[in-house]
């Protein structure tokens, strides 16, 4: 709950220090209010870091990406647009386009997929559907995990879940991967790298205050090539190598080729048993080419 009241509360300061540069109307909507309150319930030093990074990524966004100073209008986006691919949480509109903004506290993770025995996620995320034989590896787990919910069980007094939930789910996900891989070859890598990134190009602002030096990063996603600061990212067509962490059972690894490795963990999204898990996704491995810029600031 706290890492979500942070997150909001650094859009919050995000749109504002957007706004001071620019001077666009900040469009007020719910996602606006609930990100204002989010800030307003911070202690005053917290509060001076969030602005401080936030102004500091406006300026140097706006002295490396000339549209910003045309900006028209600065939005804080729904989170149910996440589900339709779009991860951008502020949109800022200029005069040919737009200038999407993810905003990351304390984090990096690119997505929270979700995996159940009632989600085809290679339909969902590449149109090409998973086999019948993921469906039936997966089904006993996740039968096992509706009957713990009804007996109102909580996730952590499952006995054994590394082996006996995360294991066999994460191992059918791998062996489906690797059949999708091998049977659609380029055309389903590259649709699932860009399932992972997202449907348009944006900047990702990430704050980092967990350790003694607090930085605000700046990295260009820039798969379209809309986006003046970074180079435009080159699309892998394939998969190297798909494997298990080592020493885990709940996280694999996919090497792109390119310099690009992204790790998928599995986890319970709730403290309640449900029926479905949840991927932490995040890069681990970046092209060299990527644009990054880190400012420290205090």
């Amino acid at each position: 709950m706290k890492q979500n009241i942070n997150g909001k509360a650094f859009e919050y300061t995000l749109a504002i220090a957007f706004y001071q540069i620019t001077k666009a109307k900040i469009q007020e909507n719910s996602s606006f209010e609930v990100a204002k309150n989010c800030y307003r319930s911070l202690e005053d030093l917290h509060k001076y870091i969030l602005e401080k990074a936030s102004s500091e990524a406006a300026m140097f966004l706006q002295a490396h990406d000339a549209r910003v100073t045309n900006a028209r209008s600065i939005l804080l986006q729904d989170d149910g647009v996440g589900i339709q691919g779009d991860v951008r949480d502020i949109v800022i509109e200029v005069p040919k386009g737009q200038i999407g903004i993810s905003a990351k506290y304390n984090h990096a993770t690119i997505k929270h997929s979700r995996l159940s025995d009632k989600i085809d996620f290679g339909k969902e995320w590449t149109d090409h559907p998973c086999g019948e034989k993921y469906f039936k590896t997966i089904q006993p787990v996740f039968m096992q995990l509706r009957e713990m919910r009804a007996q109102n069980m909580l996730f952590r007094d499952i006995q054994g879940k590394e082996t006996r939930i995360y294991l066999p789910v994460l191992t059918a996900f791998e062996d489906e991967l690797k059949r999708l891989c091998e049977s659609f070859r380029g055309v389903f890598v590259e649709k699932f790298f860009r399932y992972l990134l997202g449907r348009h190009d944006f900047y990702k602002i990430m704050l980092k205050t967990a350790c003694k030096r607090k930085t605000v990063s700046l990295q260009s996603v820039n798969i379209g090539g809309t986006l003046e600061y970074g180079s435009k990212w080159k699309i892998p067509e394939r998969i190297r190598v798909i494997e298990r962490k080592s020493g885990s059972s709940s996280t694999i690894e996919v090497m792109f080729e390119g310099g690009w490795t992204i790790s998928f963990r599995l986890h319970n999204a709730s403290s309640k048993t449900e029926p479905s898990l949840k991927f932490d996704i995040q890069f681990i491995g970046i092209a060299s080419s990527v644009g990054l810029h880190v400012i420290d600031i205090v």
